[in-house]
Parts: structure tokens; C-alpha cells; sequence
């Protein structure tokens, strides 16, 4: 038997789950932050949205650590070096979504 840190590794690392673990998955999604303080995400087209414009907009998820990895260093390649970016859990994005002041 897996004990939760063992069954949250093997989620993160992207190993099989059956479909119960499934629907508890982590999955997460990229922020960017500007020099200015603007927050952006990388939507489903791979593009950056303003956390404000578009609440409608779906957000690109990524549900392995490698992904997160392979994504943010593509990210930080194509933008300045005064931008940050980082990975958010999916639940989190949304309360900071919810949470954005409109523009």
C-alpha cells in the first residue's frame, strides 16, 4: 500500500493512476508577472492573458513536474529577464483569479 507522500510523488512525477487518484491529480498553471506588476497566464492557445481580461478563458494546465519545468524555461527564454514566471495548483489560480482586481 502507498502512503499519501508516496501516492503525491508518483503524481507529481507522472506515473499510471487509476482513475480515483485521477480526479484528485494536481494540475497546474503558469503565471507570468511582468516588470509593470501585471499578472498574465498561458491560456489554451499558448498565449499570455491578463488574469483579468478574459474570465472566461482556459487556462493551459500541466499536470507533471516536467512539464512545469519544460514549459517555464521555454517561457523565460522568449521574455525579458524582468519578467518571473511560476507554476500556481489549478485551484489556487482560480481563487487568484476570483481574487484580481478588475481593470
Amino acid at each position: 500500500m502507498l502512503t499519501p507522500q508516496l501516492k503525491t510523488f508518483y503524481r507529481l512525477e507522472g506515473a499510471f493512476m487509476d482513475e480515483e487518484e485521477e480526479s484528485l491529480s494536481l494540475s497546474y498553471v503558469l503565471l507570468m508577472e511582468d516588470g509593470n506588476g501585471q499578472e498574465l497566464f498561458l491560456n489554451e492557445e499558448k498565449k499570455l492573458t491578463r488574469l483579468t481580461e478574459d474570465p472566461t478563458a482556459r487556462p493551459f494546465q500541466v499536470v507533471t513536474i516536467f512539464q512545469v519545468y519544460g514549459q517555464l524555461n521555454a517561457l523565460r527564454r522568449a521574455y525579458p529577464s524582468v519578467c518571473r514566471f511560476f507554476a500556481l495548483e489549478y485551484a489556487e489560480f482560480e481563487t487568484r483569479r476570483s481574487n484580481s482586481p478588475a481593470i
